[in-house]
């Protein structure tokens, strides 16, 4: 999905997963894990928060979800 957000604004990605316990939504930009930052925050419900966005946050971002199958 392409999306288009505003610069200085905030950005919300959602991964949406189910189950029991709740799936841990790991996040990546352009191949690399994400993690907590001051602009950047990793939500227990699987979302990513960009704050304020800028543009070298531009890329393409993945959220995944490891299967213990």
């Amino acid at each position: 999905i392409n999306r288009v957000y505003q610069l200085g604004f905030t950005a919300k990605l959602q991964c949406r997963a189910t189950g029991y316990p709740l799936p841990r939504v790991t996040w990546m930009r352009e191949h690399v894990p994400l993690v907590n930052t001051t602009r950047i925050t990793l939500q227990n419900d699987g979302s990513l928060i960009i704050h304020p966005y800028k543009p070298e946050d531009a890329g393409m971002f993945m959220g995944s979800i490891p299967s213990d199958i």
